[in-house]
């Protein structure tokens, strides 16, 4: 924990399970002792990190770095989800100070 942030990464060989299915989100509220809603999932794949998370329970933010993505527009959000250019706009998005 780090400022009541949790910092844990979770690769589907460990969860048993390749994302979007329901067992890796599983896993994670598991080994973190959370409940889906209290979760927000930051992905930049679309359908494991955006599309899968809301399905668990989980707020989705996708990461879409227009440098880096494929060419064309970004995908519509699904409800409740959000989307950011760079992992700085997270902490504006959880409500975070963040010194520059």
């Amino acid at each position: 924990m780090n400022g009541g942030l949790a910092e844990m990464a979770v690769s589907s060989a460990r969860a048993g399970a390749r994302k979007p299915r329901p067992l890796p989100y599983r896993a994670v509220l598991d080994w973190c002792g959370l409940r889906a809603d209290e979760v927000v999932f930051v992905g930049d794949v679309w359908a494991p990190d955006v599309v899968g998370p809301p399905a668990a329970g989980m707020r989705a933010v996708h990461l879409w770095r227009p440098d880096r993505a494929v060419t064309g527009v970004a995908p519509p959000l699904p409800p409740g989800a959000a989307r950011i250019a760079g992992l700085r706009e997270l902490m504006g998005l959880l409500g975070c100070r963040t010194s520059s």
